[in-house]
């Protein structure tokens, strides 16, 4: 924040007299020479201060930077914040991305990687048969107690869901194309 005395003053010859200006706030002041211009911007800059005590408000203004140059220069200087203003996002929409995508692509990479299962080869055969052999050899079985608390699980389990599949036993039929046999579910 700069005061009012501290913003620049531009002065330039127009047309045979001279103008000086705060081109910030938008004062001008035309004179003979460069100081009656002075004199009479100074006039206008004091009755600014007074509309602005009347008002209560501070006498403190932003330093913008402007362009003494034609309309054209300042529009490349307006066209210039848009730039920036794209290259900004522009680099934040990429950093994002990478932060998104490499771990998105390392973490697919493991998961194929994990889930590959290979079918056939030798060492797909070799482990088939490793685990025929495995349950085919007895030291493996199961106790006896074991064995009949599990038949007696299943038996309960299926006697339970049995008057389910008893009504489902038409839709298989049919879905099968043979003649649907009605069964009465056994209580």
């Amino acid at each position: 924040m700069a005061r009012i005395d501290e913003l620049d003053i531009l002065i330039r010859p127009k047309t045979g007299k001279v103008v000086a200006s705060i081109p910030q706030l938008a004062l001008h002041a035309t004179g003979q020479d460069v100081r009656s211009a002075l004199s009479l911007l100074e006039n206008k800059k004091r009755a600014l201060l007074e509309d602005m005590r009347a008002a209560d408000i501070p006498d403190e203004f932003e330093q913008i930077p402007w362009s003494a140059g034609s309309p054209a220069t300042r529009m490349v200087m307006a066209s210039s914040g848009l730039w920036q203003f794209a290259l900004k996002t522009l680099i934040v929409v990429a950093v994002l991305s990478a932060a998104l995508l490499i771990p998105a692509g390392l973490l697919a990479d493991k998961i194929s990687k994990d889930l590959r299962v290979s079918f056939g080869g030798r060492q797909f055969w070799t482990e088939v048969e490793q685990e025929l052999s495995r349950a085919a050899d007895p030291s493996n079985d199961l106790p006896q107690e074991k064995k009949e608390k599990r038949r007696a699980d299943l038996r309960a389990i299926v006697e339970r869901w049995r008057p389910y599949a008893a009504e489902l036993g038409p839709l298989v039929s049919d879905l099968r194309g043979e003649t649907p046999q009605v069964c009465s579910p056994r209580n």
